[in-house]
């Protein structure tokens, strides 16, 4: 449950002080996914750019060629017209698969990460 509005929001995820939601995580019903932050979580944020990612690590909806499940964003994969979205990676603790979904505006949304999480830097 949201504990208050959220801190960044689009199409792909929505950001709460708590939590994060990303949306159409699950595939193929279209389900999203929710990962609790606070003290008793190990939650780590970094974008795709920074981790150096190529169009080989990064996968339309589903597991790319490394350990990142991807939230559906066809764009991602397939450029039709115009440019990509960013793409952001989160790692939960001891999570076998890191969780990866685009934002529409990726200053703000990396802005209000920076305020929750720590980055990831591997």
């Amino acid at each position: 449950m949201a504990t208050s509005m959220a801190l960044y929001q689009d199409k792909f995820v929505e950001i709460y002080a708590d939590h994060i939601k990303i949306k159409s995580y699950y595939a193929p019903v279209f389900r999203s996914k929710r990962i609790n932050i606070g003290k008793e979580c190990r939650v780590s944020f970094a974008t795709d750019e920074e981790l150096g990612f190529t169009k080989v690590d990064r996968k339309g909806w589903g597991m790319a060629l490394n350990n990142v499940w991807w939230a559906l964003d066809m764009r991602r994969e397939f450029i039709f017209g115009g440019p990509k979205h960013p793409g952001i990676v989160i790692t939960v603790g001891r999570d076998t698969f890191r969780k990866g979904f685009s934002v529409e505006d990726g200053e703000a949304a990396v802005k209000v990460l920076e305020a929750l999480l720590p980055r990831t830097w591997q």
